[in-house]
């Protein structure tokens, strides 16, 4: 019965979606053509990803210091071969196939291919749900902005309760780095730093934005649930 009530809340969701892209595909042929063919072209992104790491693996697999761990390497240490390279250049250098030994050449241009193929296919499916969900999602939020105005039961549209875990997790990571800096003076460890600070706050920050906005009544706040809820519920 539960899953029946939910499938019911859920219909004018489908509605909506359902216009929408007829509305789109009535518009533009491409548009129509994408719908039709989307799950291939997901298909052929997934396969291409597999390609790209295997084809990484192949170069790199039983070798010692060799493959793509020199230009790796190069990036992080700024030297290829024992050499170092200019401060000036950085990555740069790192990218620059003539530093690239012959032998690994193909397979290097191979990952640039595969790589660039990738990124364009992700563009175009992010722009297609983009211009699919956008209209959707800013309808359901205006709707239900319209709905939580009206309901006195909601006084409060901002909740500050929504950063208190992620107050003390900062705190306490900060203070985490804190004490292996004073303990280990001599290890290097910004991986690790950044990995606290950009791989758990920085995005536990943005799902924390988004409770803190209970109901998002301002330009502003509207703006940021509608590209939140679209990169990340959608």
């Amino acid at each position: 019965i539960s899953r029946m009530k939910e499938l019911i809340k859920q219909t004018p969701v489908f509605i909506a979606e359902m216009g929408q892209i007829y509305r789109l595909a009535r518009q533009s042929d491409f548009y129509g053509w994408y719908h039709q063919n989307l799950l291939v072209i997901k298909y052929i992104m997934y396969a291409l990803v597999v390609l790209l790491n295997i084809n990484v693996v192949m170069a790199s697999y039983g070798q010692l210091g060799g493959g793509y761990g020199d230009n790796y390497n190069a990036t992080r240490n700024g030297e290829y071969d024992g050499n170092p390279f200019n401060a000036d250049k950085g990555y740069d250098e790192a990218l620059d196939l003539s530093n690239i030994d012959r032998k690994w050449f193909a397979s290097v241009i191979l990952t640039y291919i595969f790589g660039a193929i990738n990124f364009l296919g992700y563009v175009t499916i992010v722009g297609f749900l983009g211009i699919t969900e956008i209209p959707i999602i800013t309808r359901e939020i205006d709707e239900k902005v319209a709905d939580d105005l009206q309901n006195p039961s909601i006084r409060e549209y901002r909740d500050p309760g929504a950063f208190n875990a992620w107050g003390v997790t900062l705190v306490f990571n900060v203070f985490f780095m804190i004490m292996h800096n004073f303990n280990y003076p001599h290890l290097e460890a910004t991986d690790l730093y950044l990995f606290l600070v950009l791989g758990i706050n920085l995005p536990w920050t943005l799902y924390c934005c988004r409770q803190y906005v209970v109901v998002p009544d301002t330009a502003f706040t509207r703006r940021f649930a509608i590209v939140y809820d679209l990169a990340v519920g959608r």
